[in-house]
């Protein structure tokens, strides 16, 4: 095993990057990327550390099952009190030729949670308040023995965009029900998005597009996230082998995930 500080090795000739996983390997709070090089001899591993950002504050959320192993396919939430709501799936299958940690993982920054919700793929969830305390921690959430394990709706904060309802989870508020409107004169057509809204202007489009902010012209509604597939060419066997764009891809979006 080696550890690499510069990511530039990944463009030598002879490097071939088979597999490649983002996990926290040292403990720190702040995730690694794993690299393993080759196919059927010996594989080294090449680490990449994260070494900024560590006054940034995180959480990692680890839902069990009701016989406590980890509860694949759940859904973590995590409310903030400035950037709104952070989402995670639980899943084994967003590396590349390998398996990711089970672990919800979030990058905070400089702002603090308030709250975590949990979904199992069975309907059952879960609401817990958090505080200061809590950050910089692992989190380890237990199925819940009664589907209405009570939650103190008082003591959650959902932060901006959001409000507490009835059964003490956070919901999104629809501000275009708001008197007076949250929308200036000039983009009067107010559209309720998850934890916001946006304001636009009265402009008609065609089917699939939408006026921009300023409303000085149309531009079409993005559906989709990224404009590749998600898997690349070759063989489709094991034998395919990650490319420096996924090996840079993956550094990018390691960084933009510990929100230094």
């Amino acid at each position: 095993m080696r550890q690499v500080q510069d990511r530039a090795h990944h463009l030598e000739g002879d490097s071939l990057e088979c597999r490649a996983v983002v996990t926290d390997f040292d403990g720190d709070g702040r995730l690694d990327l794993i690299v393993s090089h080759g196919e059927s001899a010996a594989q080294p591993l090449s680490v990449y550390r994260v070494i900024q950002g560590s006054s940034n504050r995180w959480l990692r959320v680890i839902p069990r099952t009701r016989f406590g192993a980890f509860a694949r396919g759940a859904k973590v939430v995590v409310y903030t009190k400035r950037s709104g709501p952070h989402t995670r799936i639980i899943d084994g299958g967003s590396g590349y030729l390998c398996e990711m940690e089970p672990v919800a993982h979030f990058g905070l920054g400089k702002d603090l949670a308030t709250s975590v919700e949990v979904f199992w793929p069975d309907g059952r969830s879960m609401a817990k308040p958090l505080d200061r305390s809590d950050m910089n921690t692992v989190l380890e959430v237990l199925y819940p023995k009664d589907q209405h394990e009570p939650t103190t709706a008082p003591e959650m904060e959902c932060g901006h965009g959001f409000a507490v309802n009835e059964h003490g989870r956070c919901t999104d508020e629809d501000e275009c029900f708001q008197f007076p409107s949250v929308c200036p004169p000039e983009r009067p057509v107010c559209t309720n998005t998850y934890g916001s809204f946006k304001c636009r202007a009265n402009k008609r489009c065609n089917h699939g597009y939408e006026p921009n902010d300023e409303g000085t012209a149309c531009v079409a509604q993005v559906a989709y996230f990224g404009g590749g597939q998600s898997s690349g060419g070759g063989d489709g066997g094991g034998g395919v082998c990650v490319g420096v764009e996924r090996i840079l891809l993956l550094l990018s979006l390691l960084l933009s995930s510990q929100m230094t």
